[in-house]
């Protein structure tokens, strides 16, 4: 049986993480998302292709947007952010190219560990 650590069990395993990893990423990961990919991408080792460095930018911009304007009481930046959350917590998978589902199938990342991460971020962002 393959050891993970706990970023890439959170990245690239269905593992489920113990408490302690799940509160420290998502502290981590969830709280500067330019970090947290360059975080990620320490521990990846994995030469991207073109496409796929187009595909993580769109998730690093997408959880950027996501974090950025959550609060944002501008029209167009929380026209972004209800428009970053759907695409985000848009269920099911697509043909479509560039949906969540997708991006993350195609950089082996776990969806809905992205889902708690952004959840449990939000919450105790609005306490």
């Amino acid at each position: 049986m393959e050891k993970y650590s706990a970023a890439n069990k959170y990245f690239y395993s269905s593992q489920a993480l113990n408490p302690g990893e799940e509160k420290l990423l998502n502290k981590f990961i969830f709280t500067d998302s330019t970090a947290g990919f360059q975080f990620w991408n320490r521990f990846s080792g994995q030469k991207l292709s073109p496409e796929e460095e187009l595909m993580r930018a769109v998730l690093e911009d997408a959880i950027h947007c996501y974090q950025k304007y959550i609060s944002s009481t501008n029209r167009g930046q929380k026209s972004l952010w209800v428009e970053t959350q759907e695409w985000i917590f848009s269920y099911g998978y697509s043909m479509e190219p560039f949906s969540f589902e997708t991006v993350c199938e195609v950089l082996k990342l776990n969806p809905d560990y992205l889902r708690k991460g952004l959840i449990a971020w939000k919450e105790e962002r609005v306490k």
